[in-house]
């Protein structure tokens, strides 16, 4: 972003305002972020506000939820970030903890259909529907003939026409990814 001051709302509770300096990525998390999503989630924060604090792990100190968070607060120039504070009994057990904030989400399935009939009912802070399907990556429903197409995740290219397609594979890359 510029080299202004950003000012963003935190919206959640947490235990305490930490340094974003301070606050550091286990090396061995699993999950990686790409330019473009950090840049989408810091739009998210300035337009919404931070809401959910980054969990950092007493025992280690390393972030255990909240890495693409973090790195999107780094990304607006944020001096301080909200944390909340887990403990953990072991080493496994904050390795599991944070495995399974990474994979879980990957488990969920979003009915852009029913997104793209819901945004219409909403009010000038989500604004006009194409605006807002672009705030969420959503396409309009007649663009593609099949909404539920695989498609990579990085450049868009189809990898695989739906139905037999209905829950893409977010992992999936095109031939030049």
């Amino acid at each position: 972003m510029d080299s202004q001051t950003i000012q963003v709302k935190i919206k959640c509770a947490y235990h305490e305002l930490k340094n974003i300096d301070e606050i550091k990525e286990s090396p061995d998390n699993t999950n990686t972020h790409s330019p473009a999503q950090i840049k989408k989630l810091a739009e998210l924060m300035l337009q919404v506000g931070i809401t959910r604090p980054i969990s950092v792990s007493l025992r280690s100190g390393f972030i255990v939820a909240g890495v693409g968070r973090w790195l999107a607060m780094k990304e607006l120039g944020l001096k301080q970030a909200p944390v909340d504070f887990l403990e953990f009994e072991s080493e496994d057990a904050e390795f599991l903890a944070r495995e399974s904030d990474n994979h879980i989400a990957r488990w969920a399935r979003s009915s852009y259909k029913k997104l793209n009939a819901i945004i219409p009912r909403h009010g000038p802070e989500i604004g006009p529907k194409e605006i807002a399907a672009k705030r969420f990556k959503i396409e309009p429903a007649d663009k593609y003939k099949k909404l539920n197409d695989l498609r990579c995740s990085k450049c868009g290219q189809l990898i695989k026409k739906g139905p037999e397609s209905k829950y893409p594979d977010p992992i999936s890359k095109g031939k030049n990814c």
